[in-house]
């Protein structure tokens, strides 16, 4: 996630929800093992307007200001992102995460362009700290953080009104997702 500003301007979501997504992965930047072409996207599509590259190679996407509803149910309520931000088109590599903090976790070494795993809340927090104190990232301004809960929803939600990506069927589950009992939600 990044963030073109002035630091310790923070943008809010507005609405009830207060929570953080606590993973490495919510960071989502890298190369993902796809193509060299920073220009590409996850299918192969030329993306050129749609994407910027940092200074260590980590690809974001921009993701445009806009109100949603959070949640499902009962709890489901209204939220308005109030400004546009970047978000990391894949996970941070082990090669991306050792640059930035010196170590690489990963249970699962071997290739660089994998994700990196066994990162903690504090670590990936630290990482985004890092990246934003570079130089490279300095100079530019940017300034990297974790996604709140509500801008991590509306992004995967990608404009969809509907339970899932692909409608609100629950039977169609077993084709999008690993499910071990296709009535379980």
């Amino acid at each position: 996630f990044k963030e073109r500003r002035p630091s310790g301007n923070r943008p809010e979501a507005l609405g009830p929800e207060e929570g953080r997504r606590g993973a490495a992965r919510s960071v989502q930047a890298g190369d993902g093992g796809g193509s060299d072409d920073p220009t590409a996207g996850s299918a192969g599509q030329s993306m050129p307007e749609l994407l910027s590259v940092n200074s260590i190679g980590m690809r974001f996407v921009p993701i445009q200001a806009g109100t949603f509803t959070m949640g499902e149910g009962e709890t489901a309520h209204k939220v308005t992102l109030t400004q546009a931000l970047e978000l990391g088109q894949h996970e941070v590599t082990q090669e991306q995460y050792e640059r930035v903090m010196g170590k690489n976790p990963s249970k699962f070494k071997g290739k660089q362009k994998n994700p990196v795993e066994m990162v903690i809340w504090n670590d990936a927090v630290e990482f985004c700290r890092k990246l934003s104190d570079l130089p490279g990232e300095k100079s530019t301004g940017y300034v990297y953080r974790l996604p709140t809960e509500a801008e991590w929803e509306y992004a995967c939600r990608a404009g969809t009104t509907t339970a899932y990506s692909f409608g609100d069927d629950p039977s169609a589950l077993q084709n999008y997702a690993w499910i071990s009992d296709p009535d379980s939600k």
